[in-house]
């Protein structure tokens, strides 16, 4: 058990290591900062004592002035240093909590497609940033307890061992018990602890929800579902908040009347050596504020329970993620004409649920209409094209003769593959933004604009600011993504249902493109537009499952 936890630890610090010495100039200046406060903070006592000891020799009232002037300016010393040290702890712990929010992100980008199926991805986004946020900001707090409260406990328990040994009995006494009722409550505080931020984080995404579909929960009358899931999520998460908070309240306040019966003990034997006259008022205040120094260490203690408790929780979720395989790419860069696509026996299935089934054909260039039935794997097919099924996918795909398995399929698709999905996919931002970036350009192609005026039109919104879906029509979202494959301008183009939601008049822009351009690239096209059709050279049709039903446009005429 023990050897588990040691590992978990170094597994921990292996984590956060790269994170944090990116920053190491930061983090030694922050250092220096808590060694400075934690130096005052020890002296201060120390000038008490002599300042109440002194009343009874000082000679004048400038003693107590010099006094007061020095206590005053250690004092904003002391503010200083904290303040400068709080600035680089918020500049540290941001920069360290953006640095593993991103690479988690990019991790999560870089996973197979099956990974988000039915996935809750608010849920998940919070999740990353909460974690993030707490292993960032827990590591800084632990590294100053450190240095700061150990540093000062040390050097107050040197300073009582040396007027009064005893007490280190009952300093003692104080360690035993933290450890005991730590190694008792830990596991209820993890495991209440995990819970309630597994809760914490599903309510953040059905509240979020509640604003996100507000047009669907206009549309169809669905605040009753979306209130009575509210009302679900909000009483679990009330009674994970009752549960969690009666163990942090049990487990806090055993500190707490440890820290008093501790101080109790304090004053019988301390007091009772100022009567003695073995100790001077002075020193009785000196070593009150040391002791109160080192029970103060147990209640950074008792705090750092609930950290490490809630550090080991997000790191555990935070590995989670890291656990999920990464999609996995080919080494090989395409650089060639491709004159075919090669389908071999691919099957693929999700949720036990086949969505094609032992499908082979070859795609050459010029234009390839798909039909089926819905539920037939035609998306499903396109998005076998692009390499993105290829982790759960049997069989073969193949570009000219390279498969798709071998082929560095994320370098493959920017440079020659264009994608027009069923539902197109924009990003917030401009128009012209949602046209330019993915396609890497500096402006828009004029002849195109002249060539194709209706498709191109979209460009003419006013729209000074960035776009939500919600404010463009299923017409002019179509004409972005339109846009997009024309400008990018690529030798493999796949449009799944490219007519739905078109005018008539930038409908026959579009088949013009694909009219001029299918001698020039391999074009598959899924649809069930037969003015699209009557101009294909090849008709595929899914009737079902297995194998292919094809009709070549050659063989009618």
């Amino acid at each position: 058990m023990f050897e588990q936890r040691w590992f978990a630890m170094l597994d921990l610090i292996r984590f956060l290591y790269p994170y944090f010495s990116k920053h190491k100039i930061a983090l030694f200046q922050y250092l220096g900062y808590l060694f400075v406060c934690a130096a005052i903070e020890f002296a201060i006592p120390l000038m008490l004592g002599y300042f109440v000891d002194g009343l009874l020799t000082f000679e004048s009232l400038n003693s107590i002035a010099y006094f007061v002037l020095a206590f005053i300016g250690i004092q904003l010393l002391h503010i200083l240093f904290r303040y400068l040290g709080a600035m680089k702890n918020a500049i540290i712990q941001t920069k360290v909590a953006l640095g593993i929010n991103s690479d988690a992100r990019e991790h999560i980008q870089n996973l197979p497609l099956s990974y988000f199926n039915n996935k809750d991805l608010l849920y998940l986004s919070n999740r990353v940033d909460a974690d993030s946020g707490v292993l960032a900001s827990s590591a800084l707090y632990i590294l100053q307890s450190f240095l700061t409260v150990a540093t000062v406990f040390t050097l107050s328990m040197l300073y009582i061992i040396r007027i009064q040994p005893v007490l280190i009995l009952i300093i003692a006494s104080m360690l035993l018990f933290y450890l005991v009722t730590f190694i008792i409550m830990k596991k209820r505080l993890y495991t209440h602890g995990y819970r309630f931020i597994e809760i914490n984080n599903k309510l953040f995404s059905v509240l979020s929800e509640q604003i996100i579909n507000f047009m669907t929960i206009k549309l169809f009358g669905m605040q009753g579902y979306y209130h009575a899931k509210f009302q679900d999520t909000s009483q679990k998460y009330i009674k994970r908040l009752v549960k969690k908070t009666r163990v942090d309240f049990i487990a806090s306040n055993l500190d707490t009347m440890t820290r008093i019966l501790a101080q109790g003990g304090f004053f019988i034997l301390s007091g009772n050596q100022v009567m003695l006259n073995n100790l001077t008022v002075g020193q009785f205040i000196t070593i009150n504020g040391y002791f109160n120094n080192m029970t103060q260490f147990f209640a950074y203690f008792s705090s750092l329970k609930q950290i490490g408790i809630d550090m080991k929780i997000s790191f555990d979720r935070i590995k989670e993620i890291y656990s999920e395989e990464r999609e996995r790419d080919g080494d090989k860069f395409v650089d060639e004409d491709i004159q075919n696509i090669e389908i071999h026996k691919i099957s693929y299935a999700l949720n036990q649920k086949t969505l094609l089934n032992q499908f082979s054909t070859v795609f050459e260039q010029g234009l390839t209409v798909i039909k089926g039935k819905n539920g037939a794997g035609k998306t499903t097919l396109s998005l076998a094209l692009v390499g993105l099924l290829k982790d759960k996918m049997q069989g073969s795909i193949f570009f000219n003769n390279n498969s798709i398995r071998n082929i560095n399929m994320a370098d493959f698709r920017a440079r020659y593959i264009g994608y027009c999905s069923q539902r197109p996919l924009l990003f917030k931002g401009t128009i012209l933004e949602n046209i330019i970036i993915p396609c890497n350009l500096a402006e828009i192609n004029p002849c195109n604009q002249f060539l194709f005026p209706n498709l191109y039109s979209v460009l003419n919104i006013a729209n000074e600011g960035s776009i939500t879906e919600d404010q463009l029509s299923g017409g002019e979202k179509r004409k972005i993504s339109l846009i997009r494959m024309i400008e990018d301008d690529l030798p493999i183009n796949i449009l799944d249902e490219p007519t739905n939601d078109l005018d008539i008049k930038s409908k026959h822009e579009l088949i013009k493109y694909l009219t001029m351009m299918k001698d020039k690239k391999i074009f598959i096209v899924i649809t069930h537009d037969e003015d699209v059709s009557n101009i294909a050279d090849r008709v595929q049709t899914l009737e079902s499952l297995a194998g292919e039903s094809s009709i070549n446009i050659g063989e009618l005429a």
